[in-house]
């Protein structure tokens, strides 16, 4: 059986088997399941109406501001039955490359949950 296949796959199938006298059995209905790659599962991952861009207020308070209540706010995950939920996020900097090295946000990393200064 193959089980390189990304997006995995369902087969349900009917084995039949004979002997020399042409007598039969068979099973049907046996299902195979490969389960997607999960280290591929989130590329390309989107939300259907993403959270906008925030435009923030001056108040003059030191609390946290949430501007993204945690990673559902940025994508969607359809493979949290077989690949579990999103549990680690963190800022990059534009570009998606190097860290975030600014200090006025910050992110849960369990929830991506996104507060300001």
């Amino acid at each position: 059986m193959i089980q390189t296949i990304d997006a995995g796959y369902d087969e349900v199938l009917c084995i039949m088997c004979a002997n020399a006298a042409g007598s039969t059995t068979q099973h049907d209905n046996w299902r195979v399941h490969q389960v997607r790659n999960c280290a591929t599962a989130l590329v390309g991952a989107t939300q259907g109406t993403p959270v906008p861009n925030k435009i923030i207020n001056f108040v003059d308070n030191a609390a946290l501001v949430e501007q993204a209540a945690g990673s559902a706010s940025f994508f969607t995950n359809p493979f949290n039955g077989e690949c579990g939920v999103i549990t680690a996020c963190s800022i990059k900097a534009a570009g998606c490359t190097d860290a975030y090295t600014g200090d006025k946000l910050s992110i849960t990393s369990n929830t991506g949950k996104v507060e300001s200064k």
